[in-house]
């Protein structure tokens, strides 16, 4: 037997080669299978995210639709409670009207709703105050219906006069609340 005292530096190398191709080979071995889950993953966070989108559109559009149908609802439920008062809607309508006359022509009931008819005549000077005094009526929070067709006529000093009907619609659930405030007011002492 021969004693070696000399290093081999050749079967060093190779000794080394041999462990950096078998780490290279394991680290591949558990590299592959986890590259492959991180792919799966990715594709099933991907659907979940479109999934998420899809779910949270429908929402937000039926969530508009729920805010628009509560505001809807609030000026329903706020036109059923209040009454209409000509007096002080005479009163509120001033811009651009020269002559305003609400005259209270006929009242009937029907069920748990009464319906006053009210013939208006107003002189105006310009066809803009027609139009801010219906946007009042959409405003005063009543169940008013205009009656058309509103005769619109022109007098000899370029003011314009239009007359039509509004029918003011009153429930009982607006005449009771009405009829509380007037107590409260008239007998509060």
């Amino acid at each position: 037997m021969k004693k070696q005292d000399g290093f081999d530096l050749t079967k060093a190398l190779s000794f080394l080669l041999v462990f950096i191709a078998m780490a290279m080979i394991i680290g591949v071995g558990f590299l592959v299978p986890t590259v492959r889950s991180l792919n799966k993953q990715s594709i099933l966070l991907e659907v979940e995210t479109r999934s998420y989108n899809a779910v949270k559109e429908k929402y937000d559009e039926e969530s508009r639709r729920l805010n628009t149908l509560k505001k809807e609802n609030e000026t329903a439920l706020t036109a059923i409670t209040t009454t209409f008062d000509a007096k002080l809607f005479q009163k509120t309508t001033q811009s651009g009207v020269k002559t305003f006359q609400i005259q209270k022509i006929d009242e009937s009931t029907e069920g748990p709703y009464s319906f006053v008819n009210y013939g208006v005549s107003m002189t105006v000077q310009n066809p803009k105050a027609i139009f801010d005094f219906l946007d009042n009526i959409g405003r005063s929070g009543s169940l008013i219906q205009i009656v058309t067709p509103i005769t619109i006529s022109t007098a000899n000093n370029g003011d314009i006069i239009a007359s039509f009907y509004l029918k003011a619609i009153t429930t009982e659930l607006a005449s009771e609340k009405s009829d509380k405030r007037s107590a409260k007011i008239g007998g509060g002492h």
